[in-house]
């Protein structure tokens, strides 16, 4: 067995202290599930310093055992030729014990929060065998939101660091972040006839950093139902759309990134559009066909109406409906 030094921290801002003592085995990894957000550091300048991680989201559900904290440490594979030293990814737990009905930061309710590493990562390196400490290279540094049990991983923040100079210095890799974007929607009319076409003019902005336009796909959707699609150009789509059923329609406008690595997927807010029947219009008329005297045959040619949406026929005789 190996005892493990990463072992006593404090999780902001409720300041919840977990003190581990005694021996446990450095577990295997456990499944990891999508990676949800990105881990930040603070005070990281050596193997033996202590630092702060700092998530940029919450966890998917309200953690409220201590167990549903882990760190992962492990070589960053996406590196060409990584000289990271660790032969397999490391898990330990980052805070164990019940926490005494009190919740710890995270769930839907809550936003980012803060772990304090009270050992240093040249102890945790120590205590699973690497005695002259962490091996120059580059490491992800997993924090993994788990279940109540610790049975499933619910998702991951991920944060990258280097380690330099033989083992002197360590510092942060910088993770880069998709900008984030506001997505509009101006439709051409509020009240169009029934069977018009509407011109719904999207825009995507980009409040990060607005010279850089995004790019991707737009979507104009009613509820579930995919109205039409167009691509930006230049940040802005026009979508004509002439599905739209009579009475009130709220569609909004789904911008989808063509990758997410880039920009963030956003919706606009929704427009309501109130379609109502117009007077219908009369194209061309109908005509008589055939034989139109006793015991003939007498066919009415459909003429073509605007804005109807159903039709009848009568036959006349001398000005009064025929019976």
């Amino acid at each position: 067995m190996k005892r493990t030094s990463l072992l006593r921290l404090v999780v902001g801002p409720l300041a919840v202290t977990a003190v581990f003592s005694g021996v446990f085995v450095a577990v295997a990894p456990s499944g990891s599930a999508a990676e949800i957000g990105s881990l930040s550091f603070s005070a990281l300048t050596g193997q033996d310093s202590a630092f702060a991680m700092t998530t940029s989201g919450p966890c998917p559900t309200e953690p409220t055992n201590a167990t549903n904290f882990l760190v992962r440490v492990e070589n960053d594979a996406s590196v060409p030729g990584n000289t990271a030293n660790l032969p397999s990814p490391l898990d330990s737990p980052f805070l164990n014990g019940n926490t005494a009905g009190s919740s710890l930061p995270g769930g839907t309710d809550a936003g980012p929060f803060t772990v304090q590493a009270q050992a240093t990562l040249g102890n945790f390196a120590a205590d699973n065998g690497l005695v002259s400490g962490l091996g120059d290279g580059t490491y992800s540094i997993t924090l993994v939101c788990r279940t109540a049990l610790a049975s499933a991983s619910l998702g991951d923040y991920v944060g990258r660091i280097l380690v330099s100079n033989n083992g002197a210095n360590v510092t942060e890799v910088a993770t880069a972040t998709p900008d984030a974007t506001t997505t509009t929607l101006a439709p051409s009319t509020l009240t169009p006839a029934w069977g018009a076409t509407v011109n719904m003019v999207v825009a995507v902005a980009n409040t990060d950093t607005p010279a850089t336009k995004p790019t991707g796909t737009v979507a104009i959707k009613k509820g579930a139902t995919v109205l039409g699609t167009g691509i930006l150009a230049n940040g802005t789509a026009t979508v004509l759309v002439d599905s739209l059923g009579l009475g009130g329609n709220t569609v909004n406008a789904v911008y989808t990134p063509n990758d997410t690595a880039d920009f963030v997927a956003s919706t606009s807010p929704g427009s309501t559009l109130t379609v109502a029947l117009g007077v219908p219009t009369l194209l061309r008329a109908a005509t008589l066909s055939g034989a139109v005297k006793v015991g003939g045959t007498a066919v009415c040619n459909s003429g073509t109406w605007a804005l109807a949406t159903s039709y009848k026929y009568e036959f006349l005789k001398n000005g009064v409906v025929a019976q």
